[in-house]
């Protein structure tokens, strides 16, 4: 089992920093994004309302994490954008199952 687990490490020591902060960073502007829209859309029926912000959540994502890649970084990464989408994607899972 010991065996097991360090090689778990090396692995996930091969992972830059740089990576588990997008996917957090990822997972946060889903959650928010989620969040944030879902008074707005009180108004429609319980499935639209989630399906309107299940969209949006993805949207803001997916949005914020280009422009950040093409406008504000000097050289874009598409692993980042990846790693981004990646941690958003956690939270969709979640909202899915939990509908």
């Amino acid at each position: 089992m010991k065996n097991v687990l360090n090689q778990l490490f090396r692995w996930l020591d091969k992972i830059g920093k740089d990576k588990y902060q997008h996917f957090a960073l990822g997972a946060m502007i889903a959650t928010l994004g989620f969040i944030v829209a879902m008074p707005l859309f009180r108004f429609m029926g319980h499935t639209a309302a989630f399906w309107a912000c299940f969209g949006i959540s993805v949207a803001a994502t997916l949005g914020l994490e280009v422009f950040k890649e093409f406008r504000v970084d000097v050289k874009p990464d598409w692993k980042d954008i990846l790693a981004t989408m990646l941690g958003g994607s956690m939270v969709w899972i979640s909202l899915l199952v939990a509908y």
